[in-house]
């Protein structure tokens, strides 16, 4: 086997597996999720792993994606709504890093659902995070995480009729123990 198709096999196979790491099987069952380490609007490091024994709600949005900016209201509303109860929404901009004016601008519009927004609008300005859980690029992409660790479901875009579901599946998962 040639050199270049060795190389081309290789790199199937680990997008392959990082595409696995970001999404539940198609059986339903929970899948690991690739830890991540990002800088929040606040300047402070943000970990996944730090956050186990919570519910997160990871959401890839930009500020030029108008479904993102439907979607993040619901879920900063969500935040509120169950942050005592252990929810955690982190949103993940994917906006370059000549787009850190227009990715606060727009988040300080969140300011009047969720006054801690700024702890959790993460900044992906390297594209790190989102080669790992959301290779295909896709936003929004939300994904859900258990208490420990694993992804139970994905969305990719956004509807405003999915939003129970969204609410049902994170009391869901509230429910569950650590």
């Amino acid at each position: 086997m040639n050199l270049s198709r060795r190389l081309f096999l290789a790199m199937a196979a680990a997008m392959l597996m990082l595409t696995f790491t970001a999404q539940v099987a198609a059986d339903g069952k929970r899948a690991s999720i690739s830890d991540f380490t990002l800088k929040n609007l606040a300047g402070k490091k943000v970990s996944l792993s730090d956050l186990k024994g919570k519910v997160v709600v990871i959401s890839f949005w930009a500020t030029w994606c108008k479904p993102c900016l439907q979607e993040l209201p619901y879920l900063w509303e969500f935040q509120e709504k169950y942050e005592d109860d252990g929810l955690v929404v982190l949103a993940i901009s994917t906006d370059d890093a000549s787009s850190l004016s227009s990715v606060e601008s727009k988040a300080k519009k969140w300011k009047r659902t969720y006054k801690g927004y700024k702890k959790n609008v993460l900044l992906d300005q390297n594209s790190d995070v989102i080669a790992k859980l959301n290779p295909r690029g896709a936003q929004p992409y939300t994904i859900f995480v258990d208490r420990k660790g694993m992804s139970t479901e994905s969305h990719e875009g956004f509807e405003v009729a999915k939003v129970p579901e969204y609410e049902e599946s994170i009391k869901k998962l509230l429910a569950e123990k650590p």
